[in-house]
Order: structure tokens, then sequence, then C-alpha cells
């Protein structure tokens, strides 16, 4: 029988008593840190948003200004006095620099609101990371399975001499299987014919459109990385979080996929099944059956406060 003195087990008491404070402390500290960049990121925000209405009055001003260019005009057409028409030409001319003035001061303010945008959904992503990293895997973007990071199914060539998708020509040319990229002139991505944006966000974070949410997804399954299986269902989970870092909880959550440019959404019907924690959701039967470019919508309702904001990821796979 093996027998242990009383002061090797406080010493171990002591020792596992101090991991656990360590442990919650580490914790309370990345919590700590998250809850200030979800501020820092918030007041980012919301001086966009401050951003982007000085662009839009300067933009809709100057659109009232050329309602005044045509009334100046038309009196000026109306009248032979030398001196009417000089002073309507003098005030034309002033007013189109002023439009100049107000059209540059809308762009100035517009990119300024983007780049105040990106910094804050940038804070808080950070921010959601870091206080619910016990949830979060994955802040790579989601990719097709068996299919390298980043890289894109190549789905059509042209203008080359070992390579053709005229199927009568396929015997003289390299099979579609064993076909290189580097073998042709003109490679066209699968999702080139839906003319996706040139700058198009396919983060797995996500800010709602009226910036009520902010979400996280990514597969269910951690093991499986953050891939995504064809013709498969499959599981997602998803962090739901206000600006302030506070769990979303008690949401109605619609879940709404297709792809743009196409007449078809998702073969399925996914929906929530499952609270695992507070404004933490798992989502089950998704499905994919095709390549290309996905829009996924998640329509959520807080019920405690009543809040309805639209969440939009896009996917390309």
């Amino acid at each position: 029988m093996f027998y242990v003195g009383a002061e090797s087990v406080n010493n171990l008491c002591r020792l596992l008593t101090a991991g656990i404070c360590l442990a919650w402390m580490t914790a309370a500290t990345a919590s700590d840190s998250g809850l200030e960049l979800m501020q820092d990121g918030s007041q980012l925000w919301e001086k966009s948003e401050a951003a982007e209405k000085d662009a839009r009055d300067s933009l809709l001003r100057s659109n009232q200004l050329r309602k005044r260019i045509s009334e100046y005009r038309k009196a000026r057409n109306k009248t032979s006095k030398k001196s009417t028409r000089a002073l309507l030409d003098s005030q034309i001319k002033d007013t189109i620099a002023e439009i100049r003035n107000l059209q540059s001061l809308g762009s100035q303010d517009r990119k300024s609101a983007q780049n105040l945008r990106a910094e804050a959904k940038a804070l808080l992503s950070q921010g959601l990371v870091s206080i619910w990293q016990d949830w979060l895997y994955f802040t790579d973007a989601m990719h097709l399975e068996g299919k390298a990071d980043g890289a894109l199914h190549l789905q059509a060539a042209n203008n080359t001499a070992t390579r053709s998708d005229d199927p009568q020509l396929n015997e003289q040319t390299t099979p579609r299987s064993t076909a290189k990229s580097s073998d042709m002139s003109i490679a066209v991505v699968e999702a080139a014919m839906q003319q996706m944006p040139d700058e198009i966000d396919l983060g797995n974070v996500a800010i709602s459109a009226n910036a009520n949410f902010i979400g996280h997804i990514e597969r269910d399954q951690p093991a499986e990385k953050n891939h995504v299986p064809l013709n498969k269902i499959h599981q997602w989970r998803l962090v739901l979080a206000d600006f302030s870092g506070r769990a979303v909880e008690a949401a109605n959550i619609e879940f709404v996929g297709h792809m743009p440019g196409h007449v078809h959404g998702m073969p399925t019907q996914p929906r929530v099944t499952e609270v695992i924690a507070p404004g933490v959701y798992r989502i089950s039967g998704v499905k994919f059956q095709m390549r290309g470019w996905w829009v996924i919508e998640l329509n959520v309702e807080q019920e405690s406060t009543g809040l309805t904001d639209t969440l939009r990821f896009n996917i390309l796979l």
C-alpha cells in the first residue's frame, strides 16, 4: 500500500489551487482584453458611420445644386439682357465649383468611412476571438474540403495546344483530370461566371447590416479543420454577440443560402438545432451541391430586445 504524507498532500493542493487560479486569471485577462478591443472597435464603427453620413450629405447637396444649375440655365435662355446672362453665367460657374468641392469632400469622407470600418471590424473580430476563445478554433476563411487554402478550382482554358474544353478535341489534348494550370494560356475560375465583386470579404466574421450583432461561423468539427465538404450534410457553429461582447441569447435564426447569378439556393434547409452555450449555436443540415461563390445570410431576431438584423457571409468553394 502506498502512503502520502500530509505535507505532500498540502503541497499538491497548493499546486492545484495555484494552477486553477492561474487558469482563471489568464481567462479573465483575455476576457478583459477582448472587452477593451470590442469597445475600441465599437467607437471606431460609430466614427465610420458619422463619416459615411457626412459623405451622403455632401453628395446629396451636390445633387441638389445640379438642379439649381438647370434652373439657372433655363433662366439664362429666357433672357436677352447681357447683364442678367453674365450674372447667371457667374452663378453657374460658382455652383459647378461648389459641386466639385462637395463631390471631393464626399469621396474623401466615404474613403475615410471605409478605412474606419475596416479598422473597427478588425478590432471587433480580435475582441470576439479573445472573449470566445473556447469556442473559436479557426480564424481563416472556409475552404472546400480537399482544396489547398486560398487555391481556386480551374474550370476552363482557351488558346492552348495542350488543353481544350471542346469534347471533340479531348483525344488530341491533355485530359481534364491531368491538365495543369501551367499548361493554360487563359485560366478561368469557377466563380468567374457569377461576376464576383473585386473586393469581396471571404472572412468568417461578419458585422450585421445595421451593426447590431457580430457573428463568427466555422465548421462544427474542429478535427476537419475549417473545410467544407461538397454534397455532404454537415454542421456549423455560430458565435453571436453584440458590440459590447455580450452573448446574444435566445435568438431566432433563419439560415438562407444562395449562389449569386444562379437561380437556386441550397438543397437543404439548415437550421439551429442546439444552443451549445450562451451565444453559441449549432446549425445542422448544411449542404453545398456546387462549387463557386455562395452567399449565406443569417436573419437574427433577439427575443429580449426585439432587434432584428442580418449577417452576411461570402464563401468561395
